[in-house]
């Protein structure tokens, strides 16, 4: 794995960033065969939090390193289940394809217009809610900004789990993804749907979706059918202060 980073050799790597249409939250990379010495098997690199992980692209993933816990983790069995549902293009890139001239069947993640009018009333919801949730922390933001006004403020939102969800564990923090962002630019009349003619309420107007509802879908990695398992949201407001002596 160091050898591999320590090439830094672009030729090597195929990077990619917090897919929603491959459905990873988190950065990761799928290696070229040439980069592993002969009969590796083949390997996509992925990151939680400060580590990188080795999985194998396979009809029975998993971490050629790491421990139970990182296998337990929620962030491993959304990769290992867009593994599974993508193999053969994985295995493309890995026997040096170039990655753009790979077509990732998308098929396998439905699209919000494939989901079923219940799924798109829940999804509509879960914009509802994020609307009320941005409402509130902008709210809080500014009576912080009162308090301590020479603060730099943070905040850090993490999704979880619904605790209903098969793949939920007592054992893991259940984050499915989490995002660290400012809110001083928070404005509630703001239009993030880049889809109009995709997203749509039941009548064929297009649906205002607020930012953090946008960062879901389009920017954090999670399919549209993650969306739906979202259950509780964390939100942690930090503020810093920098001393010059």
């Amino acid at each position: 794995m160091n050898n591999i980073i320590a090439v830094k050799n672009p030729k090597y790597l195929t990077h990619y960033c917090h897919s929603s249409i491959i459905g990873i939250p988190t950065e990761f990379w799928v290696a070229k065969k040439e980069a592993f010495p002969e009969g590796t098997e083949p390997t996509l690199l992925y990151k939680d939090g400060n580590k990188l992980l080795e999985m194998t692209i396979s009809d029975n993933p998993g971490l050629k390193k790491g421990g139970a816990d990182d296998e337990n983790s929620m962030l491993f069995k959304l990769v290992r289940r867009t593994v599974l549902r993508l193999k053969d293009e994985l295995l493309q890139v890995w026997n040096g394809t170039d990655a753009d001239n790979v077509l990732f069947n998308l098929n396998k993640f439905p699209t919000y217009w494939q989901m079923t009018d219940e799924q798109q009333e829940k999804l509509q919801s879960l914009n509802k809610r994020l609307m009320d949730m941005e409402k509130s922390i902008h709210e809080r933001y500014e009576q912080i900004h009162k308090d301590h006004p020479e603060g730099e403020l943070s905040c850090e939102i993490e999704f979880l789990l619904k605790e209903d969800d098969p793949e939920w564990s007592d054992e893991d923090d259940n984050v499915m993804a989490r995002m660290d962002h400012s809110m001083d630019d928070y404005n509630p009349n703001a239009y993030w749907n880049d889809a109009p003619h995709l997203i749509m309420d039941k009548d064929g107007k297009p649906l205002h979706l607020c930012w953090l509802f946008h960062e879901l879908y389009d920017h954090l990695g999670l399919a549209w059918e993650d969306l739906l398992r979202v259950g509780k949201i964390r939100v942690t407001v930090n503020a810093s202060y920098d001393y010059m002596y």
